[in-house]
């Protein structure tokens, strides 16, 4: 979601690059650049793109913190996967 529209409809690939860079430009903007993954949730609707979906997450992500990846429903129809995140600012 780029604004309030749907990005790279029917592009489940780039529709997680823009979330990934959307939660970091999140962290830049509250001062937290520095803030790394403790726990990730990957939702993906279609099961045909699931294991590179999960694969690539880990890519944008790193390997260190766990990754939960579910095949389910996602928050609006145009959108393929999303993904849930929390972060910790390692200075605190």
């Amino acid at each position: 979601v780029v604004g309030h529209a749907t990005a790279h409809a029917g592009d489940p690939m780039r529709q997680l690059e823009e979330t990934v860079r959307n939660v970091q430009a999140v962290l830049a903007s509250a001062g937290m650049e520095a803030a790394r993954p403790v726990g990730l949730k990957l939702y993906v609707r279609q099961p045909e793109n699931f294991d590179a979906l999960r694969r690539r997450a880990l890519d944008l992500c790193g390997a260190g913190p766990p990754l939960m990846a579910l095949h389910g429903e996602v928050c609006r129809r145009d959108l393929l996967t999303e993904v849930e995140a929390l972060y910790a600012d390692p200075d605190a």
